[in-house]
Formats: C-alpha cells, sequence, structure tokens
C-alpha cells in the first residue's frame, strides 16, 4: 500500500470528523469480518478496500506501531494539534472521507475509523508534545558527517 506510512503534507483542512465511539472500539474477528464483507459489496475504491484490507489482516500490535510510527514521523514534521488533520497522512484522510460517505454501517465505518488507532495517536500526541517541541527547538545541534570525520581521525 504504497504512502501508507508516508508523511505527505498536512496543509489541507478536512471536514473529517470521527464517527461515534470510534475510540471505544475494538476491531475484534467479528467486527473486521463484517467490515471485510461490506467492503467486498461496496462501491469504495480499490485503494480504500486495499488499506482497510491490510490493516485488518495485521495483528493488533502491528496495527499500533504502525499507526504511531506514523503519527511521530508526522510530529516530527510539526505540530500537531488536531489528529485528524495534522495526525494522518493524506492517504488516511482519503480512506477516511471516502467511507464516512459511504453506505458502509455505523459499526462498519467505527470498525474502519478505529483500525487507524486515532484515540492512541492522540494519546502519543499529548504525551509527547512538549518533548518534540524542544526537539524542534534544537535545531543545528547536530554535526556534520565531515565534522564526525575529522573529530573520529584524530
Amino acid at each position: 500500500m504504497k504512502g501508507y506510512g508516508g508523511f505527505e503534507s498536512r496543509k489541507k483542512r478536512s471536514s473529517l470528523r470521527p464517527v461515534p465511539d470510534y475510540d471505544k472500539v475494538t476491531p475484534t474477528r467479528d467486527r473486521l469480518t463484517e467490515l471485510l464483507k461490506e467492503l467486498k459489496k461496496s462501491r469504495l475504491s480499490p485503494r480504500t478496500v486495499g488499506m482497510l484490507r491490510k490493516l485488518a489482516g495485521l495483528a493488533p500490535v502491528i496495527r499500533l506501531v504502525i499507526n504511531l510510527k506514523t503519527v511521530l514521523g508526522l510530529m516530527a514534521q510539526g505540530n500537531v494539534t488536531n489528529i485528524l488533520v495534522e495526525g494522518i497522512t493524506d492517504d488516511e484522510r482519503r480512506v477516511l472521507l471516502e467511507i464516512s460517505g459511504s453506505g458502509l454501517s455505523g459499526q462498519s465505518k467505527e470498525t474502519a475509523h478505529a483500525l487507524f488507532g486515532l484515540d492512541g495517536r492522540m494519546r502519543a500526541v499529548t504525551s509527547l508534545h512538549s518533548t518534540f517541541r524542544k526537539a524542534r527547538t534544537a535545531r543545528s545541534q547536530e554535526l556534520s558527517e565531515k565534522e564526525i570525520n575529522e573529530i573520529m581521525e584524530d
């Protein structure tokens, strides 16, 4: 799935809203099965179906790692204040927007949102905000490869 872990521009504002209770949903086998059955019948884009299909096939801990890696990369690029604007990639936003306007059931929409771990991303952003702010303000505190080589050769 090209771009899933990418860190595309997040400047766009969107009307994306989380579905109710997405943060209370655990993507169980039954919920994932129902989501996949609905996706099979839907007219959603192959890209959207592919991304949700891939996420549904991952162990929860692997999904967590992917989602946290994505939000950490986005935090490194800039401040994340709204998880639905700056805390997801453009590809993820497109998927969530497409399913929000689809004929999927409310339960399947909740499951799809839960696959992106938005709640976990927000908790990570909240807890790491000051750490990232400090690191971003410490620019030019690294050594160039040339400087490292000169030091190491002495």
